[in-house]
């Protein structure tokens, strides 16, 4: 969550904000979500990996790393005016010799 106050003073300052394999330590996303629309551009993306889940939002795993589901997302998404343009389906990383299922995303402010 260091990150979020790092972002706070950032208004439209960025073009471009990434986030792989980071958001699956933070539960609620809603201020994440916030404040990178805050730090970007008009039309700046937001390109970011959650590991997938089927929980109503978020859930927290067994591993210490939350899991969060799509419609959750969407939700998050819609809320803060951007647009999905892009989600896949990935292997995040091997844990425990089996892949950890993900969602990769590409958002664009609007």
């Amino acid at each position: 969550e260091d990150y979020l106050v790092a972002m706070k003073p950032m208004k439209k300052e960025y073009d471009l904000v990434t986030a792989s394999d980071v958001l699956n330590y933070q539960g609620d996303l809603a201020e994440t979500f916030f404040r990178v629309h805050d730090a970007l551009e008009d039309e700046g993306e937001f390109i970011f990996t959650i590991e997938a889940g089927k929980s109503k939002d978020f859930m927290l795993r067994n591993t210490g790393r939350f899991q969060h589901s799509e419609e959750y997302i969407q939700k998050l998404a819609h809320k803060n005016n951007f647009t999905i343009i892009y989600d896949e389906d990935i292997d995040l990383r091997k844990e425990k010799g089996n892949f950890i299922k993900a969602k990769l995303y590409r958002l664009k402010k609007s």
